[in-house]
């Protein structure tokens, strides 16, 4: 809870030691031992998770998310994502909206390419389109008829 409630600001693994109530050097072997990642380590790994999550929830833009998260610039926050996820965080937003499209065609029938594209993101259909094509290889018109058949 201390760290997520610091996120926004550098944490130390002293101060974290004496929050709670430990020697650094042991809290970070215990949660080394518990996560397999360093104290350091694990408190980045919760700045990322809070970054993923506000830039998928949110209308923030990365540099201002990136920032507020103690990261020294979107820059900084591009190459540690890339680093810890082995994408880019681009790439990683548009897989999630691609995600959410197939399921708005699942559950929404009837629904329109065109509500479907905006409703999961995307600015606009043509964009939908390319990006639906370069991971499915193939429209999403011809995926859902694929869904209709199922």
């Amino acid at each position: 809870q201390y760290i997520d409630s610091n996120i926004t600001r550098r944490i130390t693994n002293q101060e974290l030691g004496e929050v709670m109530g430990y020697n650094p050097n042991y809290l970070n072997r215990l949660v080394l031992g518990i996560t397999g990642m360093s104290l350091y380590q694990y408190v980045l790994q919760r700045r990322l998770n809070r970054a993923t999550e506000l830039l998928l929830t949110t209308q923030q833009p990365v540099s201002e998310i990136a920032v507020n998260l103690g990261f020294h610039s979107s820059s900084h926050f591009s190459g540690f994502f890339k680093k810890a996820t082995g994408t880019t965080f681009w790439e990683y937003y548009t897989m999630f909206r691609l995600e959410k499209s197939i399921h708005y065609m699942q559950d929404f029938p009837k629904e329109t390419l065109s509500d479907i594209a905006h409703k999961s993101g995307f600015r606009n259909v043509r964009s939908f389109y390319e990006a639906f094509h370069n991971y499915h290889r193939c429209t999403p018109k011809e995926y859902r008829k694929m869904l209709q058949k199922l």
